[in-house]
């Protein structure tokens, strides 16, 4: 993948020195950390998601990397975007959402209904957007971390597309997959059994379900049950 002078909105490869030398952490994440960078051509904020291939699982960043180019073609006002990669910092290169997670915003601040169903209704659009996409673009691992909030509350779904379910895996490479991300709470229960069937947009719709119970509430999901 050459790197080339685009315009925002054009798949590209990064170098580090497109970006300011002032890069700030702005999250933790299970598998590496996101940067908040200012790249040079555009004198616009993004988020650096890098990754630590010594946690990640076999060829998680290939699969990355060849799902990325595919992935930054989905454009939507509630689907965040992916602007290209780094590989010189073994990164994504995305949209940047100045509030954070959603799952941050529900542990910190007590909301109001009226901003409750505006963001369901916003993570609702983000969702049928993908599964409306031909064939429909599954999600896998929803929630409330993968939904990002810009300057005024509004949501964008993130890291969709990442988690796949291939012709020939096994049940149990799969839930491997699900669980190493820590989103057991969102699994629906029949991926659980021997059932042969590959996921469809069903498991994205368990998932929402979960999402707007936790928003609902701003309790966390089967919390009784988490480890300590």
């Amino acid at each position: 993948m050459d790197c080339f002078d685009g315009l925002p909105g054009e798949f590209r490869n990064f170098r580090k020195d497109d970006f300011e030398a002032n890069w700030i952490k702005v999250a933790e994440c299970r598998f590496g950390q996101v940067y908040q960078v200012k790249l040079k051509l555009w004198r616009e904020k993004c988020a650096l998601k890098s990754f630590d291939t010594t946690l990640c699982a076999n060829n998680f960043y290939r699969r990355i990397i060849d799902e990325a180019s595919n992935i930054a073609k989905v454009k939507f006002k509630y689907v965040m975007s992916i602007y290209g990669l780094c590989s010189e910092a073994t990164a994504v290169v995305m949209e940047y959402m100045s509030n954070g997670s959603l799952n941050n915003l529900l542990a910190s601040h007590t909301l109001m209904w009226p901003k409750k169903f505006q963001m369901i209704h916003e993570a609702s659009m983000g969702m049928n957007f993908l599964h409306s996409m031909k064939p429909p673009l599954l999600h896998l691992n929803l929630k409330t971390s993968n939904i990002l909030l810009d300057d005024h509350l509004h949501v964008k779904i993130s890291d969709f597309g990442l988690i796949h379910w291939e012709e020939g895996m096994s049940k149990t490479l799969f839930m491997e997959h699900l669980t190493a991300r820590g989103n057991i709470s969102y699994v629906p229960p029949e991926t659980f059994t021997q059932c042969p069937n590959p996921p469809g947009t069903a498991f994205d719709v368990y998932s929402f379900g979960i999402v707007m119970w936790e928003i609902l509430t701003q309790q966390k999901p089967y919390a009784e049950h988490q480890q300590p």
